[in-house]
């Protein structure tokens, strides 16, 4: 986990101090090295949402499960997680849905890019409409007890990045 600009004291690269300093055109300050002139950028780290939906009916349903770690252990959540090195968002789709629930997954929409926050972590959410294209849903240390819901009604989710994720795309459904 990267270091948030009120604990970063010392430059990473060679020691020396770091003082906060808004650089033109930015909102927001990042430390920067007196010394060599280092800059630990405070930029949100990518993360991928899987929204994966089915049709019940007449009604559109998306695949949560109850969350096994922090932040937000217990509460309902997308499978998803950080983009890797040298890896795409849809590669890392793929990844985390095997991962946390053990199913295959295609990207079908993205649905948007939402801000957000992973404990001090700050993230980008990368939101896709994903259909199932392979295997059950289990659940996993990660993710367990994976359950389908509307997708206009669901439980508390443990981050608003994906309730506000999950707005868009029942909007898109409805056609707006």
């Amino acid at each position: 986990m990267s270091v948030g600009a009120a604990e970063a004291k010392y430059c990473p690269r060679c020691g020396g101090p770091l003082a906060l300093r808004r650089f033109r055109g930015e909102r927001v300050t990042h430390p920067a090295c007196q010394r060599c002139g280092f800059v630990l950028w405070q930029n949100p780290k990518p993360v991928v949402a899987a929204l994966v939906t089915r049709q019940d009916r007449a009604q559109a349903q998306v695949l949560l499960g109850r969350r096994g770690v922090e932040p937000g252990r217990g509460l309902w959540h997308v499978p998803g997680g950080f983009v890797d090195p040298d890896e795409t968002p849809e590669e890392a789709l793929a990844r985390e849905c095997a991962e946390e629930l053990g199913v295959q997954v295609e990207p079908e929409e993205f649905v948007g890019g939402f801000p957000d926050r992973y404990g001090e972590e700050p993230i980008l959410v990368l939101a896709y409409r994903c259909r199932l294209v392979g295997g059950e849903p289990e659940g996993s240390t990660e993710l367990d007890q994976p359950t389908w819901f509307p997708v206009n009604r669901p439980p508390q989710l443990a981050f608003r990045s994906c309730q506000l994720a999950l707005q868009v795309l029942w909007r898109k459904l409805q056609g707006g």
